[in-house]
């Protein structure tokens, strides 16, 4: 007798990227990963929440070309470069 395939909910797979600190060598400062592994490209709902922004907030700053973004497809994705360069920016802009 075989074994049924392992269930495994949905809010186990969340989309929510994580966070990784910078490396020692300082040319990693961010990067996306997910419970399936790093990734370059983030949907533009990601990309929000990885910069604590709202969807629509996010999807303005990409049309304003604020935030970079590429498409694939009929698919508009997010670089994880795109997102550091941004915050980068807004550092920038704001600094005292």
């Amino acid at each position: 007798m075989t074994a049924a395939p392992e269930r495994v909910s949905p809010a186990a797979h969340s989309a929510e990227p994580l966070l990784e600190p910078a490396g020692a060598d300082g040319h990693a400062l961010l990067s996306a990963e997910t419970p399936g592994g790093r990734r370059g490209l983030l949907r533009v709902e990601e990309a929000a929440a990885w910069l604590g922004l709202g969807r629509t907030k996010t999807y303005e700053l990409v049309a304003h070309g604020t935030l970079r973004s590429v498409c694939i497809g009929r698919s508009r994705r997010v670089p994880v470069s795109a997102l550091m360069h941004f915050l980068e920016q807004l550092s920038s802009d704001n600094a005292v």
